[in-house]
């Protein structure tokens, strides 16, 4: 079966990809705060194409009661989600303990401003 991605979630996917393209090529701290955020946010991106926005694509079948037997394959998908959830928990611990404390990273946001 060809798990896809909802179109509307894939559209949103790539316009917030190409926003912060966009916001790497500005100048100074913005700039260079946007590209730290890429590099960390570009393996997250690719791995939720991979595997967590897949599976939201057979929601409406689900939904419906349309269940077929090759759906199952979406299986291998979520169960790569829960090791995710543990990894993360696993991390969250290990930051709160101060010899390992992970350091937050300022990011800046520009405001903006909308019309009256």
């Amino acid at each position: 079966m060809d798990i896809k991605i909802p179109e509307p979630l894939k559209v949103e996917h790539e316009e917030l990809h190409a926003e912060l393209v966009a916001l790497t090529k500005a100048p100074g701290e913005v700039g260079e705060a946007a590209r730290g955020v890429a590099t960390l946010l570009h393996p997250h991106f690719v791995k939720e194409e991979e595997y967590a926005l897949p599976p939201l694509g057979l929601l409406v079948a689900v939904a419906q009661g349309r269940v077929a037997p090759d759906m199952r394959e979406v299986l291998a998908m979520t169960e790569r989600l829960q090791i995710r959830e543990k990894l993360t928990d696993g991390i969250q611990q290990l930051a709160a303990d101060r010899e390992y404390a992970i350091k937050p990273v300022n990011i800046v946001v520009p405001t903006l401003q909308v019309g009256k």
